[in-house]
């Protein structure tokens, strides 16, 4: 198997995440935004604001995710990380990479470089 291929198997130790995962398999942009919703901190928070679900499985919402993040009720870091998930993914926020990297947090700095290897080819 591909390193950057998920798994298939439903015994991993989230089926909802791998199944993300599997949705994004082959675009490098929306594996990078998957993999930092999955890492960060606050996907519990962002989850509901960014994935919708279909009988076909979850599905990062690059139409509508920005605004109705803008619109939500998160925290300047909850907002932060989910703008950085939306770049990653390639979905134009407006707001500047330098600008929502200054006040990330350590662990999601962390979680948005490893992020950016997968852009790169590699996870």
């Amino acid at each position: 198997m591909d390193d950057l291929e998920p798994s298939t198997s439903l015994s991993s130790a989230s089926a909802r995440d791998d199944a993300l995962r599997r949705w994004a398999y082959g675009s490098l942009p929306l594996m990078a935004g998957v993999e930092m919703l999955l890492g960060s901190t606050v996907k519990a928070a962002l989850w509901p604001v960014l994935v919708r679900d279909s009988q076909h499985g979850p599905w990062l919402d690059t139409a509508g995710g920005h605004h109705t993040l803008l619109e939500s009720a998160l925290s300047g870091g909850e907002t932060r990380a989910g703008l950085l998930v939306l770049e990653l993914a390639d979905v134009p926020t407006g707001v500047a990479l330098g600008d929502l990297l200054c006040g990330i947090d350590p662990r999601n700095l962390a979680v948005f470089q490893r992020a950016v290897r997968v852009i790169g080819g590699g996870a």
